[in-house]
């Protein structure tokens, strides 16, 4: 029994530190450039060139300066994503360690080893993310798909997107906010005084989108 209970274990440590080689290559280069962007965005407002007059607006973004409460959202996605991510990639690489006997697995790692082991999310994970009911290869695969659709706003963070996932979003509620603060300026009215309106279509994807609405 105890030969058994040896292998058994052997073959749960090899397991476990085959799932953290895979995960660390996967997520090592998926940090945001949130510096980058804040800067681009910084740039957008001074206008083309860095000068102070307002430039004209592009393909899909909102006049004058409607683009700024989408761009917060937008900053505050990426920074989440980061900060998940951030700790998705420090745990992995400390519980690597201690797999490989340089650092002591103390409750926390083994508690995750439990949970990487049985397919669930561990606890270090979860308190930084958004709700999820998920088992660990469905909620990776969810937060790959997060991370796209804040990656592709990356390459042109000033344009409003033509569809966003609401329910990919860490805080979905700031994104609706920031869609009544756009038309409240636009439109010169109270924010108080507007409300969000669905709409039901007919499109079957999203690259049949051309616009924002």
């Amino acid at each position: 029994d105890g030969v058994a209970a040896a292998g058994g274990a052997e073959a749960k440590m090899r397991s476990v530190e085959s799932t953290v080689n895979d995960l660390l290559v996967e997520f090592s280069d998926m940090l945001l450039p949130v510096d980058e962007v804040r800067q681009a965005l910084a740039g957008d407002e001074e206008g083309v060139g860095g000068s102070s007059s307002p430039r004209s607006p592009r393909a899909g973004e909102a006049e004058g300066t409607a683009v700024s409460p989408f761009a917060t959202v937008f900053l505050q996605e990426c920074s989440s994503c980061n900060t998940l991510v951030s700790a998705l990639l420090r745990s992995l690489q400390e519980l690597s360690a201690g797999l490989r006997g340089e650092l002591t697995i103390g409750d926390a790692l083994e508690r995750m080893l439990d949970n990487l082991f049985l397919g669930r999310v561990p606890t270090q994970w979860s308190s930084v993310a958004y709700p999820s009911n998920n088992g660990l290869a469905a909620w990776l695969a969810d937060l790959q798909r997060r991370h796209e659709q804040l990656s592709s706003w990356c390459d042109m963070p000033a344009a409003l997107p033509s569809v966003t996932w609401l329910a990919g979003l860490f805080h979905p509620q700031s994104f609706l906010t920031a869609v009544l603060q756009t038309h409240a300026q636009a439109a010169s009215v109270a924010l108080d005084s507007i409300a969000i309106n669905t709409d039901v279509t007919d499109f079957a994807t999203a690259e049949a989108v051309t616009g924002p609405p």
